[in-house]
């Protein structure tokens, strides 16, 4: 006779049926434990990567390197310039007494200074003398840098009336502003005088 209660072969199956339903549960945190692992084994790689890069194969500045790189030993012998012991030498042969026309000697720097100062010595010193003269070229200098920027800005003219008609315009701007007068004011009185044949301004003082 079969003992009264629920069969054997139903219990086996309900304990089977709760140890799958437990290994499917392990199974499952053993997956996401391996792909935790995956992603840290990535983000080590790309770690090292990144720290095994330094100045000398990669683009990174010296600066950063956290170790610096072994420098490659050099040999302390060097070659000095030019032509080595043994070369046989490559040279111009001089010129012999017969294939010379002309000799002719020059002078000494401190002649060609002093021919200098001889030459131009009232107007390199009128500084000393003139007060109204500056020792320095700075004004001068300084007159041109606004030219200097505007032609490196616009590229200047490549015509000839185009540098002339550039040149007479800064001319102007720089005269009027050193005299404290008007550009447009000046610029107006010449084309009226150009236009009705009257007196053209001029930048002189007026006595």
């Amino acid at each position: 006779m079969e003992p009264t209660g629920e069969p054997a072969y139903k219990r086996r199956i309900a304990e089977l049926e709760a140890e799958n339903a437990a290994l499917k549960k392990e199974v499952s945190a053993l997956k996401s434990q391996v792909a935790d692992l995956v992603r840290q084994n990535a983000q080590l790689a790309e770690q090292i990567a990144r720290l095994s890069k330094n100045s000398a194969n990669s683009s990174k500045p010296p600066s950063s390197d956290i170790v610096k790189p072994p420098q490659v030993q050099r040999s302390k012998k060097r070659r000095r310039p030019g032509g080595q012991p043994g070369h046989p030498g490559v040279g111009r042969l001089p010129f012999t007494s017969d294939q010379i026309d002309q000799t002719r000697e020059l002078p000494a720097p401190s002649a060609t200074l002093a021919q200098q100062l001889r030459k131009h010595g009232e107007a390199i010193f009128r500084f000393l003398f003139d007060s109204a003269v500056p020792p320095t070229n700075n004004g001068g200098e300084q007159s041109l840098r606004q030219l200097v920027i505007d032609r490196r800005i616009t590229q200047g003219s490549r015509s000839r009336m185009g540098r002339q008609g550039n040149a007479r315009i800064w001319t102007v701007l720089a005269a009027c502003r050193k005299q404290s007068r008007s550009a447009w004011q000046f610029l107006q009185n010449a084309l009226s005088a150009y236009y009705f044949h009257s007196p053209t301004p001029s930048f002189l003082p007026q006595t």
